[in-house]
């Protein structure tokens, strides 16, 4: 039962996300740089169960915060499902175990995520000034990184963490 994950931490994970996207990263951005949970969680399930896993996490996850923003909620559900389903099959045929490794596959997944929906969202503004957003989408990925790594320790070490207090 040790590495099993329920419906209830699927719906966890799901109401966080919202919160988190809702509540927190408001509040927590740096200039243009944010942090994208529902990315973080996505890799992370996609890391841990697969790539069937991932993707329906990923979608699910797309459609809660695409809900936060209506006009992209099509190309956040796509990338966030294409996200999980591609990093799920990496992991399938890679060893993804050290937490290194998968936290350099948060920061790949993230930049990439966040260079191909400024593309789709803001097509003539990516032609525009392509130095901009190529900065503002490492930043992004960078303080998702960040963060991410900070949730995988806490996610890897959990039932430690635990049993410490």
């Amino acid at each position: 039962m040790v590495n099993k994950m329920t419906t209830i931490q699927y719906i966890f994970g799901f109401i966080f996300i919202v919160f988190f996207q809702m509540i927190i990263t408001p509040r927590i951005c740096i200039g243009n740089a944010y942090v994208d949970m529902a990315v973080i969680l996505t890799v992370w399930v996609a890391l841990v169960k697969g790539s069937h896993t991932g993707m329906f996490f990923g979608l699910g996850a797309g459609l809660l915060t695409g809900v936060l923003k209506p006009i992209e909620l099509g190309w956040i559900s796509f990338l966030l499902s294409a996200t999980g389903f591609l990093v799920g099959n990496i992991k399938d045929k890679l060893i993804m175990e050290p937490l290194p490794v998968r936290i350099l596959t948060l920061l790949i997944v993230a930049l990439i995520y966040n260079i191909v929906f400024i593309f789709f969202t803001g097509f003539e503004m990516f032609f525009r000034n392509p130095s901009f957003i190529f900065s503002s989408a490492f930043l992004t990925a960078a303080y998702t990184t960040l963060v991410g790594a900070i949730v995988f320790c806490f996610l890897r070490y959990r039932y430690v963490l635990r049993n410490l207090f």
